[in-house]
């Protein structure tokens, strides 16, 4: 796993749920 792909997917992941806030499953 290359760094670059964790921290995209870790900012991905992370302004996603900022902008749409999913309820807990």
């Amino acid at each position: 796993m290359n760094l670059s792909l964790v921290l995209g997917l870790g900012l991905g992941l992370g302004l996603g749920l900022s902008v749409v806030p999913k309820p807990p499953n």
